[in-house]
């Protein structure tokens, strides 16, 4: 576990994962918007996993404007990049690959365990990190989405839905 530093303003952070039809413009789009939202919140941590999409973006935004990055991965690392990462033809590999090497020599990266641990867990520990590390301050809730529950699960929703008591709520559309 990641030991819980002071810091002025936490934000956790859930979106979609993209595939291929998500083209260079909406990826500048959504980096220019994660970029806004960082500088305006004040943060100082960000908290999420590393998918493809949302969460990759949001990762390397951070690290470019110099945020503290934690990443909880649901399970092991390179089963996270063969699931959830780690599409041919696209460069999110390469990505995940950097981002997970240098969070991981910060002491940063929060793998849970269990083979069967599941998205929605990962969430859960996302969340809870975020409220430890905000030590009383409220922490940020970032979801990365169209607006709208998708048919069946959802983890984006869910997330929403889990940090709405709690955290203050900022929507990035895309």
């Amino acid at each position: 576990m990641t030991p819980a530093l002071p810091a002025r303003r936490v934000a956790a952070l859930a979106g979609r994962m993209f595939d291929d039809r998500a083209g260079e413009t909406s990826m500048q789009s959504l980096a220019s918007q994660l970029r806004r939202c960082f500088i305006e919140e004040g943060i100082d941590v960000l908290v999420c996993s590393a998918a493809r999409g949302a969460d990759l973006v949001a990762l390397d935004v951070a690290g470019d404007i110099g945020i503290r990055r934690v990443v909880v991965l649901p399970f092991a690392e390179r089963r996270f990049r063969e699931t959830s990462v780690a599409k041919a033809g696209t460069e999110w590999g390469d990505l995940y690959d950097r981002i997970i090497l240098d969070v991981r020599r910060r002491g940063d990266l929060i793998v849970n365990d269990p083979e069967d641990a599941t998205y929605e867990e990962a969430n859960e520990r996302i969340l809870d990190e975020a409220r430890t590390m905000a030590q009383g301050n409220r922490p940020l809730a970032v979801v990365v989405w169209e607006g709208q529950p998708r048919a069946g699960s959802d983890t984006s929703a869910a997330f929403r839905q889990a940090a709405a008591a709690d955290f203050d709520i900022r929507e990035i559309r895309v």
